[in-house]
Order: structure tokens, then sequence, then C-alpha cells
């Protein structure tokens, strides 16, 4: 994995919850310029392909807190695919205090945002100029999925389609395990309100 680039990403989505109790949306979307530090980051359509393809067990979570799950890809709660839009989730929701209120909270439109946390594989990237002159990575392959969460602060609420936003962990120093020390940057950079 590298280790010099870490994001998360948020698509504003409108969740929907099934009459079978699963929660659907998107994570991510392709094609879409993200405002990522000094410039900008796009996913292409088949960056998630090696990823997927190797179904390597990533967590729901609410707000990316691990003491929040909500499901996984191992017990087979979580789905990930990928449709002409971006990354697809559909997780089969707990019957649990917190799975409840995640029930109620998406009815009444409270919360309506997707995360992901990954490590791109930043050799595969290809890079353009964007008019305004700032760079534009697109991300062509995904590395590694760390986690997909419902946020409480998704990116761009004003807008009417998906949209993207990244935090970058390439410049934070931690310690302990690479998944320990990912999910207490998030943890410290969302409660800090980012």
């Amino acid at each position: 994995m590298n280790d010099a680039i870490r994001r998360i990403f948020t698509a504003e989505f409108r969740a929907e919850i099934t009459s079978s109790n699963t929660l659907e949306g998107h994570a991510s979307v392709f094609n879409r310029l993200a405002p990522v530090g000094r410039g900008y980051e796009e996913i292409a359509p088949h960056a998630f392909t090696e990823v997927l393809r190797r179904n390597e067990d990533v967590r729901f979570l609410l707000n990316h807190n691990p003491d929040n799950l909500l499901g996984r890809t191992r017990s087979g709660t979580l789905k990930l695919q990928t449709d002409e839009q971006g990354l697809t989730l559909a997780n089969d929701l707990p019957k649990t205090t917190l799975g409840n209120d995640i029930r109620i909270l998406v009815h009444r439109g409270d919360l309506t945002g997707f995360s992901f946390g990954y490590a791109p594989d930043t050799k595969s990237d290809t890079h353009r100029m964007a008019p305004d002159g700032k760079q534009i990575p697109t991300r062509n392959n995904i590395e590694r999925m760390v986690d997909v969460s419902l946020a409480t602060y998704p990116a761009f609420e004003e807008a009417d389609d998906a949209q993207l936003r990244a935090i970058d962990f390439s410049n934070i120093r931690i310690s302990g395990t690479r998944r320990d020390q990912m999910i207490r940057v998030r943890s410290r950079i969302l409660q800090k309100g980012s």
C-alpha cells in the first residue's frame, strides 16, 4: 500500500432505505473533480476494478468511527460494486440501537452522505491541468479500500448532483498499525469539523 497518500472522499447522495431494510447509495462518483489541497482529483470509472475483484473485507461505519460498525463485506451485510455513475453500496442495516437511529435519520433526511477511505496506486495516475492552472490527478487504480461510511457532513450540500471532498493524509505522522493509524487520524480530523 502506498503510505504517501490517503484520502477520504465524500459523495453527496439521496440515501434510500428499501423495504428490505437496505441502505443504498453511491460512495464515490466517477469523472467528477474534487477539490484536494491546492488542486483537484478525480476517480476514473475503472479505478475500483482490481480492489473489488480482490474482495477485501471492507467495513461500513458511521462517520468513520470503528465503534459504529453497521456492516462489512466479509459477513455479506455490505455489498460494493460499480455502475455507470460510481461506486455503489448496499448495506443491510442491523437491528440495533444504532441501526434504528440510522433508519430514522435517513428517513428524515438528516443523514444524506457517504464517504470512503482508500489508498490510491499513484503510479497509475494520469495528470492534466485544470483551466485555472491547478493539477488534476485522475485515480486510475484504488490500491486498497479501508472503509465506507455514512457521513454527517457530506461535501457540497447545496449541490443537486453527486460531488466529492477529500482530506489529504499525506503529511500527517502517526504511529501504530496502518489500519489503526488511519482510524485514529480520521477520527481526529473529523472531530475537528473538517
